[in-house]
């Protein structure tokens, strides 16, 4: 399915970012801190509106937890929590209108949300095709 090739391409493509640009910044404790954040956020996100599947409390919980005593961290997890809860909200009731396909209205949202993210992090360049 050309869908699930997209997916894993990102996924492939996000792997391969990690592996290459985060390694060595990871030996700073801040920048370590956002990274597990990012990837805990990234995991909910494919859960929760790339998979349709209902909020977990303990995901957020964990989350909370890796960021307890970073100031900001707790409201900054908060409003992602809150944001998230939304877009799923509006997700569904688009998708329950007719208003969109499903499959596909999931893909591009998580998607523009895995990228965004990417971006936020420094490991996407904003312009996709400078990276050729």
């Amino acid at each position: 399915m050309p869908e699930d090739d997209d997916k894993k391409q990102l996924a492939d493509a996000l792997r391969k970012r990690l592996t290459e640009r985060l390694a060595p910044v990871l030996l700073d404790p801040k920048n370590r801190l956002r990274t597990m954040v990012a990837a805990k956020v990234l995991s909910i996100v494919n859960r929760e509106i790339g998979q349709g599947q209902p909020r977990l409390d303990s995901e957020w919980d964990s989350l909370k937890q890796t960021v307890a005593g970073q100031e900001g961290a707790a409201e900054l997890v908060a409003s992602l929590e809150t944001a998230l809860q939304a877009y799923a909200e509006e997700l569904r009731s688009r998708v329950a209108a007719g208003e969109m396909e499903e499959k596909g209205a999931r893909a591009a949202a998580v998607k523009v949300i895995q990228l965004g993210l990417l971006k936020k992090l420094g490991l996407l360049h904003p312009d996709p095709a400078a990276e050729s």
